[in-house]
Formats: structure tokens, C-alpha cells, sequence
């Protein structure tokens, strides 16, 4: 409808982009106006909850897993979302992120992973404003067991704390799948520890499903 026209909406101001074969000759507008924000941004809530009622629909291609579950061929990797492993990267776009995020969930890629690792946990909070109008049923989260500030687990208890912040973060109720990021996360806590405390939070109902990340062939045969 407006070729080579583009535009993000902040808070409080709208930047319109112009673009022709000569990136030089870009024209940029900006208007400072918390109305017409406002007022663009509910525009494009609606549209994103129409789209989410039909994504259903769509041929975007599925499989079935092992437990039954049907997921979608590709997922979405918050990995720079919110920033990087240690610290926020200096070009944070959390709204340019949070659309995104919402524009590939609306086509029906509702499988998301996160990490308190990634922008030492800020792209969980960016990915819980992103599916905060999405049926919660409609989304399939998976959440990592992970070092956080780089430092691996120390004991045991802090597996079940890890959950918690995810599900505090997120505002919802279980993990869909809880995943191991990788054997050096674990640090000394042994992994017959860990399969038996995160298969106790699947029967407190905080996990549905769990799994790995980043094992070698030796190493998912020593867990298995």
C-alpha cells in the first residue's frame, strides 16, 4: 500500500522512513505526538489479536514429538533479544523486538525459547510482553536451566528457582518444557539430581516437559 515507506511507534513519538535506490536520498519524519502513538499502538494491537484468532489456519508445517505434542518446524530464539549473555548490547529495540516477536507468533510459529542468561534476563521480560495477548494454550514456551551471571549451579535448590523466575517473568502458570542449556550449567550438582528435582516440579505441575540443549552424543547416552 505505501511502497518503500516504513515506520515504529514509541511511546510517546513516530518515526516515518522513506526509502528510494539511493539510501542517501532516505527521508525520515518524526512526530512527537503521545496521542497519535497511543493511538497507532492500540491500532496494532487490534489487528495482532485478529491475526492471532487465524493463525490456526495457516499452512505453516508441523510435526508431532515423542510425548505427543505438535509443535511448528521452525521456533523462535530469543538469543539478542533484550541483549546479549552478560549485559545489554547498546542497541536495544525492545518495541522493534516485541513486534517481531508478535508478527512471527501471528503467522503461527508459537514455539519460543528463553533464557535468563540472554540480557542477564531482560529477554524474558521482552518475550512476556510480546505474548501477553496470546491465548496462553495457543504458545509452546521452553525455558533453559542455565548459569546466570555466567556462574554455574551451586546446589540443587536452585534448579526450582530458576522455574520460579521464569514463571514470575512470564506471568503464566507452568513451563511448557524445562531444558537443560548444556552439562557445564550444572556445574558439580550431579545430573541424577537435577532429572529427578526438575521431574518433581513436572508433578507440582510448574513443568510439562523437559529436555537438553547443547549434549554430545556421549553425553545424551549418559543422561539417557
Amino acid at each position: 500500500i505505501l511502497p518503500n515507506i516504513s515506520f515504529a511507534v514509541f511511546d510517546d513519538y513516530i518515526i516515518f522512513r522513506q526509502r528510494n535506490n539511493n539510501p542517501d536520498d532516505m527521508v525520515v519524519i518524526t512526530i512527537r505526538n503521545e496521542i497519535s502513538a497511543a493511538f497507532l499502538k492500540s491500532m496494532f494491537d487490534f489487528i495482532f489479536e485478529r491475526s492471532i484468532v487465524s493463525f490456526k489456519h495457516l499452512p505453516i508445517p508441523t510435526f508431532k514429538t515423542n510425548a505427543g505434542v505438535e509443535l511448528p518446524s521452525i521456533g523462535i530464539g530469543t538469543s539478542g533479544i533484550g541483549g546479549y549473555w552478560h549485559g545489554l548490547h547498546p542497541n536495544i529495540d525492545d518495541t522493534g523486538d516485541i513486534d517481531q516477536l508478535r508478527h512471527t507468533i501471528s503467522k503461527g510459529t508459537n514455539y519460543l525459547d528463553t533464557c535468563l542468561m540472554y540480557g542477564d534476563g531482560h529477554s524474558v521480560e521482552v518475550v512476556a510482553k510480546a505474548v501477553q495477548n496470546v491465548p496462553r494454550n495457543d504458545l509452546f514456551i521452553n525455558a533453559k536451566l542455565t548459569r546466570i551471571h555466567g556462574k554455574e549451579l551451586k546446589n540443587i535448590n536452585e534448579i526450582e528457582a530458576q522455574c520460579d523466575k521464569y514463571l514470575k517473568a512470564l506471568g503464566t502458570d507452568y513451563i511448557d518444557q524445562f531444558q537443560i542449556h548444556s552439562k557445564k550449567s550444572l556445574g558439580e550438582v550431579p545430573q541424577e539430581e537435577v532429572v529427578e528435582k526438575i521431574g518433581e516440579l513436572i508433578k507440582a505441575g510448574k513443568v510439562k516437559h523437559w529436555g537438553v540443549s547443547n549434549y554430545s552424543l556421549t553425553e545424551l547416552k549418559q543422561i539417557m
